[in-house]
């Protein structure tokens, strides 16, 4: 994994169909392996892909191989289900709906509880929790195993996979309409909110020009731009590993960070909003935005806000806070990006020659 298959996979990697058959015999070989040394074939196939997921190819062979790895999944599926006796998992439904309850509420809290160590607020705990909330088919594969070497018998099989089914299914509903169920239960995340030094101290005092909610891919690049201007910028994340990217960007000693949730109704206080020139959230959820938005008016911010939204539908959500002021703009990044490329294609055209037309 450190040694062998990045100098290897530097190699291979230079056709894309020579680097999909590696992978497959990769893992076959290690699998067959593993069998000659009587452990199981699944436990080989896992430390195959797991070797290939510690080199910098692990994105390009995940995405190349997806649609085999759906294929042979959906076989796997129907051996499981032709295994099972319906009979005997009629007696068992009570217990695997309690098992089910348990792994479905039970994940979100044990999540906040984990994250919340880690620094993170209770809201993003919860929301992977809901993520995970399931047994997934791995489990179904290490069930299988523990039956074929006689340690349990087909009765807890069928336990277990008709656990899976449930959580999977629950899951499927929970994880699109998880930042509903987030917003309804506030007040009880709130109280499972871990108290962090960082989110309750004050940010410095003045001196700064743009306060920017969010470090991803858009607020990143808003942020260099600002800096390359001059000014100095308050960063607010939720993500503790924050600081550690921006000193690897050389910004560091312009942009300073505060730790907080951009949904806190409350957070706003701390923050230095009358010395700004303008406060910029990168976060495209438009509840947020809505949130936070009313919560720095009422805390004294005067400056223009910006929001920014992924698609046109967003856009349209604004539309009466921009007319009671509340929002000053709404920043579109992939269409602005869109118009700016456009524009700077038609300059090349009208630049060039007539012979190079």
């Amino acid at each position: 994994m450190r040694w062998v298959l990045p100098w290897l996979l530097d190699r291979v990697a230079t056709s894309q169909e020579l680097l999909i058959v590696w992978s497959v015999a990769w893992a076959i070989g290690v699998a067959a392996l593993t069998d000659i040394l009587g452990f199981s074939i699944e436990v080989g196939a896992f430390l195959a892909g797991f070797a290939l997921a510690s080199t910098r190819y692990r994105e390009q062979v995940h995405a190349s191989l997806s649609g085999l790895r759906d294929f042979l999944l959906l076989f796997f599926f129907i051996v499981l289900g032709a295994e099972l006796d319906f009979a005997a998992i009629g007696a068992q439904v009570p217990l695997a709906i309690a098992l089910s309850i348990f792994v479905l509420l039970g994940t979100p809290i044990i999540m906040i509880g984990i994250m919340s160590l880690m620094g993170y607020p209770a809201r993003v705990g919860f929301l992977a929790g809901l993520a995970i909330a399931q047994i997934s088919e791995f489990s179904l594969i290490l069930i299988a195993l523990t039956r074929d070497v006689g340690l349990i018998d087909d009765e807890i099989v069928g336990l277990i996979t008709l656990v899976a089914l449930i959580t999977i299914g629950g899951s499927s509903y929970l994880i699109p309409y998880s930042g509903r169920i987030a917003t309804r239960i506030e007040p009880l995340l709130a109280r499972l909110q871990r108290r962090n030094p960082r989110a309750d101290a004050p940010a410095a005092s003045s001196g700064y020009d743009a306060i920017v909610f969010g470090h991803g891919r858009f607020g990143s690049q808003l942020i260099r731009e600002l800096v390359a201007e001059g000014c100095r910028v308050l960063l607010v994340e939720w993500d503790p590993f924050a600081e550690v990217r921006l000193e690897g960007e050389n910004i560091s000693e312009r942009v300073d960070v505060v730790f907080g949730d951009a949904r806190s109704p409350d957070f706003p206080e701390t923050l230095p909003l009358h010395d700004v020139r303008f406060i910029i959230s990168t976060v495209p959820d438009v509840d947020t935005n809505l949130v936070l938005s009313d919560a720095l008016r009422r805390h004294g911010a005067a400056c223009p806000i910006a929001v920014t939204v992924h698609t046109d539908d967003q856009a349209a959500s604004y539309r009466q806070a921009l007319i009671a002021g509340t929002i000053s703009i709404v920043l579109h990044p992939f269409r602005d990006a869109a118009d700016d490329a456009l524009k700077a294609l038609q300059q090349l055209e009208r630049a060039a020659p007539d012979d190079d037309r």
